[in-house]
């Protein structure tokens, strides 16, 4: 049964109005890639699909993704994502998981 929480502390928490989204993301490089194709490859994602829409990026060919600062990402963030990573060559494979919350396991108290 969910607790009465007061609404600074569910801001606080970052849970029920106040909760954020975010999502996965794993995708595999080609491995003939060189040193320097790789290193403007990760220039370029950070720059072009994260950097742009405002987002943060943690990990590295396994990742996620949320909103930098407060905030959320949405369902056009991930496609986004998706469709940048889709259209590079040196990407094999990608996958870009479901909306989920960025703060909380489905198992903590603290979710509503």
């Amino acid at each position: 049964m969910p607790r009465h929480r007061s609404r600074r502390l569910r801001k606080k928490l970052r849970i029920g109005e106040f909760q954020e989204f975010g999502f996965d993301v794993s995708f595999q490089l080609r491995p003939s890639l060189t040193e320097v194709e790789t290193e403007q490859f990760w220039d370029a994602f950070l720059l072009e699909a994260i950097e742009t829409d405002g987002l943060a990026f943690g990990g590295g060919t396994e990742g996620f993704v949320t909103a930098w600062g407060r905030g959320s990402t949405t369902d056009t963030h991930r496609e986004r994502v998706r469709a940048w990573l889709s259209s590079r060559p040196e990407i094999e494979s990608v996958s870009v998981g479901a909306l989920i919350d960025a703060w909380h396991q489905p198992h903590d108290e603290h979710v509503i």
